[in-house]
């Protein structure tokens, strides 16, 4: 028989892990096949929301859009559209467009609801920047590279465009231009063109707040599991959030997840996944002058998980322990926030952070986390002691495993991590820029992990899979955990967590073969045996403690 590998590594907190199928690449869901280079991506999608492509429609999730798809969004949908050149669309509710693209222009052909074109922070200043053309019913408006516009198609042949910033092109029916700039409120009703200046778009001035409220930002709240209420402004009871209803959250709308429950918080450009015993509520939620976005959140008690989506300025505001705490992102991260009493804390798992707080900015990395209380102070979480590898797929089992490293090799135009309860990567856990090679998690008691590492292509450069199972009882000898590796073809790994395990090699068994001659050896060291022993059986036990830290290879020979 070959020679088989076998690699023993300390690991505290977990009893044992195989590896079964080493090599083998989880399938991952991908949108139907599209010819062509991806015009935009949708990085936020609030159901009711649908993508037809080829005449093919199904319910959307964030990923590539192509030429000629057709997004729709229902009563309460909404979603988030990125082009090159960090140019954003946001499509609010009862929407219809179409993306296209001719002689290189990019095209938005809609037939109605409201669409926000902007820029994300240094959007205008990115190489590649690009111009956009809106088709309406009414006529075609251009958006120059720079310029930031809303534009809402309405029944009855009526458009409505509110220029932010630029100059904007209006092309009517019969070939008439009219331009409008910044502040300027362009109305077109039955084909008569009306240009309203200074409207109350305009750019504010010094005396006002540098924040201007959009109506396709929408913030919604979505029961996930268990109890999840809700109470407005004006409301005098909460009331309870349904399954599959994701309830819209006014500014003043305050929320409360009863012991068990689990909500999803989603804005335009930030997801945030509350734990079950959080309270709080939605203070405001608004775009400032500059284009970015920020969350004011009232949390009293308990914690989230929170998400920002892709590059652009998104700011959370939260209630601190001594005044209020800033959390700024300009791309793609995932943390960790908590609130108890007259301590907050936040955990930053992947990408970086910048924490403002009484007087004092740091950054935060992934793998830091920042206490904040009397002052801030940030420390190193460092790796967890069980960290799993890329490119197999490894079966966990353990009881009480509170976090695990999800590991991957170096590799070069590595750009973002993503971490899925499923292999389609739909219930994404963690998303955020790739730093280093690890993320640490929290794995579920039972249940499985996919993650993945992308870089500027649609395929991943790495990823892996895990599934987690509690801690089997096994039988012990001498205080020693009886493991068995078995003679599968494949490299196998056990990980003990306290006293070294007693191996049994185990083996197919051969006709004709009266007796089998067992040898293992250190992979550095061929010639001398750790064990080499005769047995008249297809299995094999080792001394209890005999095999320590390690990698071997072994096997057995039919005599």
């Amino acid at each position: 028989m070959n020679a088989r590998a076998l690699q023993i590594a300390s690991a505290a907190a977990l009893a044992a892990l195989w590896c079964a199928g080493c090599g083998d690449k989880d399938k991952v869901g991908k949108p139907v096949a599209s010819a062509g280079e991806a015009l935009a991506k949708l990085v936020l999608a609030v159901q009711p929301l649908t993508v037809t492509r080829a005449g093919n429609a199904v319910p959307a999730s964030p990923g590539p859009l192509y030429k000629d798809d057709s997004v729709a969004t229902g009563t309460g949908g909404s979603a988030t559209l990125s082009f090159k050149g960090g140019r954003v669309v946001e499509v609010g509710e009862n929407a219809r467009l179409v993306i296209s693209q001719n002689a290189g222009e990019l095209t938005l052909d809609i037939a109605q609801g409201l669409i926000v074109s902007r820029l994300a922070a240094g959007g205008a200043e990115e190489k590649g920047g690009v111009a956009l053309s809106i088709l309406t019913p009414d006529g075609l408006s251009r958006v120059p590279a720079d310029g930031e516009a809303s534009v809402k198609v309405a029944s009855g042949s009526a458009t409505t465009i509110e220029v932010r910033t630029g100059e904007i092109t209006f092309v009517g029916k019969d070939g008439r231009q009219q331009t409008a700039k910044g502040g300027d409120r362009l109305e077109v009703l039955l084909g008569e063109v009306k240009i309203v200046s200074g409207s109350a778009s305009a750019a504010p001035d010094a005396g006002t707040p540098a924040t201007v409220q959009l109506d396709a930002f929408v913030v919604t709240l979505a029961a996930e599991r268990g109890g999840v209420l809700v109470k407005g402004d004006q409301e005098k009871k909460f009331r309870p959030v349904g399954k599959g209803e994701e309830a819209k959250l006014e500014g003043g709308t305050s929320f409360k997840l009863l012991p068990g429950g689990r909500g999803l918080l989603s804005g335009s450009g930030l997801r945030m996944r509350l734990a079950g015993g959080a309270e709080g509520a939605l203070v405001n939620a608004a775009r400032e002058a500059g284009g970015g976005e920020r969350y004011q959140l009232s949390l009293a008690r308990g914690s989230a998980q929170v998400f920002t989506l892709g590059k652009g300025n998104h700011t959370l505001s939260v209630d601190g322990p001594k005044g209020d705490i800033d959390i700024r992102s300009d791309d793609a991260a995932t943390f960790t926030f908590s609130r108890e009493g007259k301590a907050a804390r936040a955990e930053v798992q992947a990408g970086s952070l910048e924490l403002s707080y009484q007087g004092t900015t740091r950054t935060v990395q992934a793998g830091e986390v920042a206490e904040l209380a009397k002052g801030l102070t940030v420390t190193s979480k460092g790796k967890p002691a069980l960290v799993l590898p890329a490119g197999r797929r490894v079966r966990v089992w353990a009881n009480g495993l509170r976090e695990v490293g999800l590991s991957w090799p170096a590799t070069e135009g590595a750009r973002l991590v993503e971490v899925s309860a499923d292999a389609s990567f739909k219930d994404l856990l963690l998303s955020g820029k790739a730093l280093g090679t690890v993320v640490v998690v929290s794995p579920p008691a039972s249940g499985e992990l996919y993650w993945r590492v992308m870089g500027a292509g649609e395929e991943p450069l790495a990823r892996g899979h895990a599934v987690f199972s509690p801690e089997k009882l096994v039988a012990t000898v001498g205080g020693h955990p009886i493991n068995e590796v078995a003679e599968t073809g494949l490299k196998a790994t056990v990980y003990y967590q306290s006293a070294l395990p007693a191996l049994v090699f185990s083996f197919p068994p051969v006709d004709g073969a009266a007796r089998y001659r067992v040898r293992l050896f250190k992979a550095d060291d061929l010639k001398t045996a750790l064990l080499d022993k005769t047995v008249n059986e297809s299995k094999c036990a080792a001394e209890p403690g005999k095999v320590g830290e390690g990698s071997y290879l072994w096997n057995a020979t039919p005599l």
